[in-house]
């Protein structure tokens, strides 16, 4: 992969689209689990609950789109492609096929695999801020 081609820009823009979403979901969720905890809060039990819905649908598009961007991010070698394909049919855990892509690419592309490692690690820091900062606000919301 690399960033600067065509097809490595398309799965880093894709894989940023797919930010938004989770975010929206993940933050809603932590607003969810502090107004659940608050004294006043009449369906405390509700809340959590929906809380957990949404963590649990934030985590399956986590999935998704990591093992998205990883899928076309390497496609470029003909190592790789034969690889993904090995894994796909071996492997029906979509988690499991994404780590065993990541193994497979840590293995065979040092470079590439660190401009991965770094495309990712720089996104998920910006997700990161986001959740610190909705949790830094509702917790000044509560005074």
């Amino acid at each position: 992969m690399n960033l600067l081609t065509a097809s490595g820009g398309k799965a880093l823009l894709d894989f940023l689209r797919n930010l938004t979403p989770q975010i929206v979901l993940l933050t809603t969720a932590i607003l969810l689990f502090t107004a659940a905890g608050e004294p006043k809060t009449n369906m405390p039990l509700a809340l959590y609950g929906l809380a957990v819905c949404l963590v649990v649908i934030w985590l399956l598009a986590f999935i998704a789109s990591f093992e998205s961007f990883m899928q076309h991010a390497i496609s470029d070698s003909d190592f790789m492609k034969a690889e993904r394909k090995r894994i796909r049919l071996v492997e029906k855990n979509a988690a499991k096929r994404a780590w065993k892509l990541f193994c497979s690419l840590a293995s065979h592309s040092k470079i590439t695999f660190l401009e991965f490692f770094i495309a990712v690690v720089v996104t998920y820091s910006a997700i990161l801020t986001v959740v610190l900062s909705a949790i830094k606000a509702s917790l000044l919301s509560r005074g």
